[in-house]
């Protein structure tokens, strides 16, 4: 699969699911929809939905943007942080630590997923278009795809019997 025409799958604004070696499984980006569309190399490439969604998103690139936002948020709703510390079971000082400019440390995953969704959000992944050093890697390795497969196959069963049951 060319590199060109999938990043063109993604220019068209469809999100790329799933490569094959001669075919590209594309994915609508809209919150919700699940209209999926599969496309052989150099085919025409209709033009997705478009990204409106009914959902208030903030858009962040790293720490410091998320810091800020959920400041924000805190502060908005008008908390403060023992106030925020109380309804996530964070241990005293642990938010005020977090909070102030250039931290020496980061929290972790769960933390930040369990401070946000304190303050009434939810951590989600949108996708945004694969960067062009994946569009090649993805390119690349289409030659050993079935021994890939064999291998995810094996390494899926052994974790699904290492993970803990899906919560209702």
């Amino acid at each position: 699969m060319d590199a060109k025409y999938l990043r063109q799958v993604q220019e068209a604004g469809w999100t790329i699911v799933a490569v094959d070696a001669g075919e590209v499984i594309a994915g609508c980006p809209r919150a919700g929809c699940e209209l999926k569309l599969r496309m052989k190399e150099g085919q025409k490439i209709p033009s997705a939905c478009g990204e409106i969604s009914p959902l208030q998103e903030a858009e962040v690139d790293g720490y410091a943007e998320i810091q800020r936002f959920l400041w924000e948020r805190r502060l908005q709703l008008d908390l403060s942080i023992q106030d925020v510390e109380a309804i996530t079971g964070f241990t005293h000082g642990h938010l005020a630590k977090m909070e102030k400019l250039n931290p020496t440390r980061i929290p972790n995953a769960q933390t930040l997923t369990e401070w946000a969704r304190g303050l009434g959000f939810k951590i989600v992944f949108r996708h945004v278009g694969l960067p062009l050093y994946a569009l090649r890697t993805i390119e690349q390795t289409r030659a050993g795809l079935a021994k890939r497969r064999v291998w995810q196959r094996f390494h899926r069963g052994r974790r699904i019997k290492l993970l803990p049951p899906p919560k209702d």
